[in-house]
């Protein structure tokens, strides 16, 4: 899989009826209670109906209530603005699925949805300002903060920015490479991309190498390395506390001791090594020379590579010393040493 910048030129414009395309992914399962407010939201998103259209695919994941049969009464009255896909009712899982759908998706720029959250009107209008800020050829993923809301939808006034995005994003509100391989911080349903990253993301062919990394998180990783994530530092949509989607919001300070001690054994440890192999196989397979890498990421992918070579543990102990401000802001040298320890399996999967 070679690509280039080349593969890209054609595609920053993409129209309908000479008004550029604004795509919203969307993944259903089991959402009757509150896909209609959702889709009620994004289709009363305030924007230059002259230069803009909307259009929605959803695909719904194999529900067993009536959200399919909710998206088919919107479909019949907006036939020319919602897109359903595969419905066969083929469960893929939540981070597969809406990558099936991007795989349909031919647009200027590219927000995600989750199916039970609620955006303010000015939701797009706001990521639009960020976008023609960059220039179009550049690969960009946006993500905003969000309001916490209640079961109505109702903000509780409090946000999901949390210290840890403060201390990590730069003087230009962006969110490094680096930063993302030991934690997650890309929240999918705050997430917009350019057409640019959209193409790059396709060829990378993300359903074949996702195992068990979330889309949202693998699609900031390749923002950030190839082109930019920004962070924009406004509450731009209200999600929506239902007992299924609470992990954005999680508070890790009421977990025991014993459980962030077994989440660190069976998770973290894991997911990092998954997060190295895949980043380094992003990088292989890519002419990364196309693109404007910094210099400290076409290190970091350097000594990447090198671990999937070499991975003795005193190469492992070296990477993760090296990097122990990201492993671990309160004891850095201990945590690097048992991620050195823990991680002698799964790399190269």
């Amino acid at each position: 899989m070679k690509f280039s910048k080349e593969d890209i030129r054609g595609n920053q414009n993409l129209r309908i009826n000479n008004k550029k395309i604004i795509a919203v992914v969307i993944s259903t399962y089991n959402g009757e209670r509150f896909i209609s407010e959702q889709l009620d939201s994004i289709l009363a998103q305030k924007l230059n109906t002259k230069e803009y259209l909307i259009n929605i695919f959803l695909r719904d994941d194999g529900s067993t209530d009536a959200t399919l049969d909710i998206v088919k009464q919107y479909q019949q009255k907006y036939s020319d603005r919602i897109l359903l896909i595969d419905s066969e009712k083929q469960n893929l899982g939540f981070g597969r699925s809406f990558l099936k759908i991007l795989s349909f998706v031919h647009a200027a720029y590219t927000f995600f949805s989750d199916q039970d959250d609620v955006w303010p009107v000015n939701k797009v209008e706001e990521f639009l300002k960020v976008f023609f800020s960059y220039p179009p050829m550049e690969p960009l993923a946006i993500m905003s903060d969000v309001w916490i809301a209640d079961s109505k939808g109702q903000s509780i006034g409090k946000t999901i920015k949390h210290q840890q995005i403060a201390k990590i994003i730069n003087s230009n509100s962006e969110i490094g490479l680096i930063d993302q391989i030991f934690d997650t911080y890309v929240q999918g349903s705050a997430l917009a991309i350019n057409s640019a990253l959209l193409i790059l993301i396709k060829k990378t062919k993300l359903m074949s190498m996702q195992k068990k990394i979330e889309h949202d998180h693998f699609i900031g990783i390749i923002a950030s390395t190839f082109g930019d994530l920004y962070y924009l530092d406004k509450p731009l949509l209200f999600y929506r506390q239902t007992g299924n989607n609470i992990f954005g919001a999680r508070d890790l300070r009421k977990k025991k001791i014993i459980k962030k001690i077994c989440g660190l054994f069976e998770n973290r440890v894991s997911d990092t090594v998954r997060v190295l192999n895949l980043t380094s196989q992003l990088h292989l397979n890519t002419i990364s020379s196309a693109y404007n890498l910094s210099i400290e990421n076409k290190n970091f992918l350097h000594e990447i590579d090198r671990l999937n070579v070499s991975h003795g543990f005193f190469t492992r102990l070296k990477f993760f010393l090296k990097y122990r401000r990201w492993v671990s802001h309160t004891h850095p040298f201990i945590m690097s040493t048992i991620y050195a320890l823990l991680s002698r399996r799964g790399w190269a999967q």
